[in-house]
C-alpha cells in the first residue's frame, strides 16, 4: 500500500529545496507578464535562466483525453473550465459498467494530490494543455487516502475497456505490482500513452519493471537549477521534468486556485508536465501511436542540461514544436 506522502520529497530536502528554487509570478497567478508556474517557463525554452516570457506551447490540447489515476480531483475547480468529467472511484472495487459515476473529490487533503497533478496537464493557467478534456478516475481512498495496485490497476483496466483516444493517461502512483504492469501493457497495446512518475524513489525498474520503460514515460523531477530531485532512478528513466516547487490548482482557500508552492515538491508533479505535452502532440497528431508520442517527446527533449542525472538518460522535457 503506498500513501500519497510517499510521492512528496521529505519534509527536510523540500524545504532545502525551495529555498533554491524560485517561483517566476507565485504572487502573481495568472499575470500576462509571465507564466503562472514556472514549470511553463522552463519547457519551453532551451536553457536557463528563465526568460519569464509568456508560455507558448504551440497548441492547447482541445480534442485530447488526459485520464488522470489519482486521489481524486476537485472537478469544479475553475482552473478546469468545465473540462473536468468523473469517470469513478475504483478503490471500493471495479466500477459496474452502467454504473453513475461515483464521488471523485480529492482525497488527499489539505493540499489535493490530484487536483494539482490534473492542473498541471491541462489546468489553466498552470498547465501545459489548457483546452484538453481531464476524465478522472479515483484510486485512493479511506481515512489516509491510501492508493493500491488493485485500484489502480480497476482503473487502468476502464480506461483500456471504455477510454476514447487519441489520449494520454497520467499515473503518479508506483507499485512493484505485476499485474498492474501487464494491465498497462495491454492498455497501451489499445492505444493509450502512459505518464508514469519515478516515485522519488531510486531505480525504476524495481517497480515499474524491466520492459513498460520501452513503451510508456517514466518521469523524474528537478528544481529551477536543473538539479534533479534523485541521481539514481537508472537508465530506464525516460525523461526529466519540472518537478520543485511547482504551482498548481489545489484544495486550500476554497478552491480558489491557491496552492502553496512551498508544498509542491515531487517527482508525482513531472509526469503530468509531460502528459500535457504528450496532449499537445496528440492535438496535430491525432492518429500517432503511443510509441510514436513517446518517440517525439524523447525527440524534443533538451539534452545535457540536467546537473546530476546518474546513469538516466540526460533529457529535460520540452515541448515538441
Amino acid at each position: 500500500m503506498t500513501t500519497i506522502a510517499t510521492w512528496l520529497v521529505s519534509a527536510a530536502a523540500a524545504a532545502l529545496l525551495v529555498a533554491r528554487a524560485g517561483v517566476p509570478g507565485a504572487g502573481v497567478v495568472g499575470a500576462a507578464a509571465e507564466p503562472a508556474n514556472w514549470a511553463l517557463d522552463r519547457i519551453d525554452q532551451r536553457h536557463l535562466p528563465l526568460d519569464g516570457r509568456p508560455f507558448e506551447p504551440g497548441g492547447t490540447g482541445v480534442g485530447i483525453e488526459i485520464y488522470v489515476i489519482d486521489s481524486g480531483v476537485r472537478i469544479a475547480h475553475p482552473a478546469f473550465g468545465g473540462r473536468a468529467e468523473p469517470i469513478g472511484d475504483f478503490f471500493g472495487g471495479p466500477l459496474p459498467p452502467d454504473a453513475a459515476p461515483a464521488d471523485v473529490s480529492d482525497c488527499a487533503s489539505p493540499d489535493g494530490h490530484g487536483t494539482l497533478n490534473a492542473s498541471l496537464a491541462a489546468g489553466s493557467p498552470f498547465g501545459v494543455a489548457s483546452a484538453a478534456r481531464v476524465r478522472v478516475l479515483r484510486a485512493a481512498g479511506g481515512p489516509t487516502c491510501d492508493g493500491t495496485p488493485e485500484a489502480t490497476r480497476r482503473a487502468v483496466e476502464w480506461i483500456t475497456a471504455h477510454g476514447r483516444t487519441p489520449a494520454v493517461v497520467n499515473l503518479s502512483f508506483r507499485f512493484a505490482d505485476a499485474a498492474l504492469n501487464r494491465s498497462i501493457h495491454a492498455s497501451t497495446a489499445a492505444g493509450f500513452l502512459y505518464t508514469l512518475s519515478a516515485g522519488s524513489a531510486g531505480d525504476v525498474t524495481k517497480y515499474w519493471g524491466p520492459t513498460l520503460p520501452g513503451e510508456t514515460l517514466i518521469v523524474a523531477g528537478v528544481d529551477d537549477r536543473d538539479v534533479a530531485t534523485r541521481s539514481d532512478y537508472g537508465a530506464a528513466l525516460s525523461l526529466f521534468a519540472p518537478a520543485v516547487s511547482v504551482t498548481g490548482a489545489g484544495l486550500r482557500d476554497g478552491g480558489k486556485g491557491w496552492t502553496p508552492a512551498r508544498d509542491q515538491s515531487g517527482d508525482s508533479y513531472a509526469a503530468p508536465l509531460v502528459a500535457g505535452v504528450a496532449a499537445l502532440y496528440l492535438e496535430r497528431h491525432p492518429r500517432a501511436t503511443p510509441r510514436e508520442v513517446r518517440e517525439a517527446i524523447l525527440a524534443a527533449a533538451t539534452t545535457g542540461v540536467v546537473k546530476n542525472p546518474g546513469q538516466s538518460p540526460n533529457r529535460l522535457l520540452h515541448v515538441v514544436r
